[in-house]
């Protein structure tokens, strides 16, 4: 599994690419900003563009893609730039940084920066979504507004686990986050993982993503001793590598009968524990089952979804 095509669809709107010599058609539309391989251009400098057309105040929804072609450029000043408009455009509700396609550069090798400016110069919006965690950090998680973060990696630095215990988003109700494997940057434990989250103030939290994770059985340990369920509807452990054994403690926890939905698509359970969480009364998916590697060294290998 990977990113093989852009964005289309982001916070309730269509997404086209901005056309500079269109300019603004229809304040409608999610506007993305991208360079490529056939048609190099400066992102900062076709976003100043586009913030000249009297259109732009109108827009509530931005996209950006790849930096520049060798992926390695992170959107600092593209952050920059927005927050020196921040007036002009009061109205943003949503910004997803790092729609990359595979082909254009893999999550791992993909740039990025502290996105706090962010929070700090848009207090209406309302989602957020970052691809690539090569230098990501949030160091003031801080917003009144935020109901949504997304936050995807192929390899999740503790950082951003260390942000979070730290923050503040009295409204968030979606958190999902692509933990990845340790080959790629990730380096925490589920205590670590599950404890972060508990320590945050998310009083409104409905949706829990820890999606994506090589340490997916623990995870599903560690949340039987947890608090957090008692509040969810959903609780996301898809893409990751959960087995038999995760799935186990998730029929012996007895919170999770308090969801509506528990999703596990790719995975590695064996048909029949699939069966009985399906009988737990909850809205279950558990697509795209997987199968283990056995290389015959003697250990077993379950690969997650997305790492390089």
């Amino acid at each position: 599994m990977g990113f093989y095509d852009s964005t289309i669809q982001f916070n309730g709107r269509r997404v086209v690419n901005y056309d500079a010599e269109q300019g603004i058609e229809d304040p409608q539309l999610a506007y993305r900003f991208y360079t490529n391989y056939d048609n190099e251009r400066d992102v900062a400098e076709l976003f100043q563009t586009f913030l000249k057309d009297p259109k732009a105040s109108a827009i509530d929804t931005l996209v950006f893609g790849l930096m520049n072609i060798e992926g390695d450029r992170p959107p600092t000043k593209v952050i920059q730039i927005l927050a020196e408009h921040q007036e002009q455009l009061k109205g943003l509700k949503a910004v997803f940084f790092g729609d990359i396609m595979q082909e254009e550069c893999e999550v791992s090798w993909i740039e990025n920066c502290d996105h706090s400016l962010m929070f700090q110069a848009f207090p209406n919006l309302q989602e957020y979504r970052v691809r690539g965690g090569n230098g990501l950090s949030f160091s003031n998680l801080n917003h009144g507004q935020l109901k949504k973060l997304i936050v995807e990696t192929g390899g999740m630095d503790s950082e951003i686990l260390d942000n979070l215990k730290a923050s503040q988003l009295p409204q968030l109700e979606h958190l999902e986050l692509w933990l990845g494997s340790e080959n790629y940057g990730f380096e925490a434990t589920a205590d670590e993982v599950v404890g972060a989250i508990e320590q945050s103030n998310l009083p409104q939290l409905k949706y829990l993503g820890l999606r994506n994770s090589e340490i997916a059985d623990d995870i599903a340990k560690r949340l039987e001793e947890s608090p957090l369920l008692q509040g969810l509807e959903v609780l996301d452990l898809s893409m990751g590598n959960l087995s038999d054994e995760g799935a186990e403690a998730l029929l012996d926890n007895p919170n999770i009968k308090n969801l509506s939905q528990l999703l596990l698509d790719y995975h590695y359970i064996s048909e029949d524990v699939v069966e009985q969480l399906q009988d737990l009364g909850v809205n279950v998916s558990a697509e795209d089952p997987q199968e283990a590697d056995d290389y015959g060294d003697g250990e077993i290998y379950r690969y997650i979804a997305v790492s390089e």
